[in-house]
């Protein structure tokens, strides 16, 4: 989604009334599915997981309705609803429940559209065996255990085309230090892989 998308979905909901209530559903119909992808990629079981997307949604909504920030708002938009959704998680969940989660880790059945996506852009099929694409796929899950900003930045910039801009804004940082952060997160991702590749095939 464009740069302009979101402004006019911004502009609908500081209308008010059923324009706020289009523009609500336009918003959660982009964003709702990958904010539950994400919080429960990032731990939490699938009830936790929804909840928190539509908290996080809900206090978006509110920050546009009070004014957004306009300069990449695909970035800004998720950073707001993603950190409204992780405090909301904070206190739901107590240590123990929140370990629990975490240790019962990745779930096949979330997002898998998204894995398919990302793991064909790194490694074609046809350049794979069936065994060494499970291992990677494997390291993918791990990867969004061990590293999810990393993993979740990795995603928006290959299957969405996010700008370092947009990236910037979600992660609440300076544009200029996207390429390195994009670089380590290169780097930890295919540390990871070199355990699936054989030796010829870590230096293509």
């Amino acid at each position: 989604m464009s740069t302009a998308d979101y402004l006019n979905i911004f502009a609908l909901i500081q209308r008010g009334g059923r324009h706020r209530d289009r523009g609500a559903d336009e918003l959660f119909s982009l964003l709702a599915a990958r904010l539950k992808a994400f919080f429960h990629r990032s731990g939490a079981d699938d009830r936790l997981a929804e909840e928190a997307a539509i908290v996080g949604l809900g206090k978006l909504i509110e920050a546009i309705a009070a004014g957004p920030q306009t300069h990449s708002p695909a970035g800004w938009s998720w950073r707001v609803a993603q950190n409204a959704g992780r405090d909301f998680l904070k206190r739901e969940r107590n240590v123990k429940a929140h370990e629990t989660a975490l240790a019962a880790g990745y779930s096949d059945d979330s997002d898998d559209d998204d894995v398919e996506s990302m793991m064909e852009q790194l490694f074609p099929a046809n350049e794979l065996d069936a065994v060494t694409r499970i291992c990677l796929e494997q390291q993918w899950a791990r990867f969004w255990r061990e590293q999810p900003e990393y993993a979740n930045a990795f995603e928006r910039v290959r299957l969405d085309g996010w700008s370092h801009g947009d990236l910037a804004a979600a992660l609440g940082r300076k544009v200029d230090s996207m390429a390195e952060f994009l670089s380590q997160a290169k780097k930890a991702l295919y540390r990871l892989f070199m355990h699936c590749l054989s030796d010829d095939e870590k230096w293509k």
